[in-house]
């Protein structure tokens, strides 16, 4: 499990699991504000600096961009090996 702190917006973090989702979870209410299914495991995840979207790397070298707010993935291709 992954879990980080959105470096903008005070108690709002992204968690994922190994069960393929990404949650955006409001601390200060203890609710989720929103759930996505990546359709792989994560290997890494980060906030942008500006907080507004969560970049997540996948097993399969994928690197999904997930804006919380307009509950949107763009995909792109990851890294290969050299």
């Amino acid at each position: 499990m992954l879990l980080k702190w959105n470096p903008c917006a005070q108690r709002i973090m992204a968690t994922s699991s190994k069960d393929s989702t990404v949650k955006i979870w409001d601390a200060s209410r203890k609710v989720e504000f929103s759930s996505h299914n990546i359709g792989n495991n994560p290997s890494s995840m980060e906030w942008d600096n500006t907080g507004n979207e969560v970049a997540v790397l996948t097993d399969d070298k994928k690197m999904l961009l997930i804006d919380p707010r307009a509950n949107a993935i763009r995909e792109t291709e990851g890294h290969g090996k050299p």
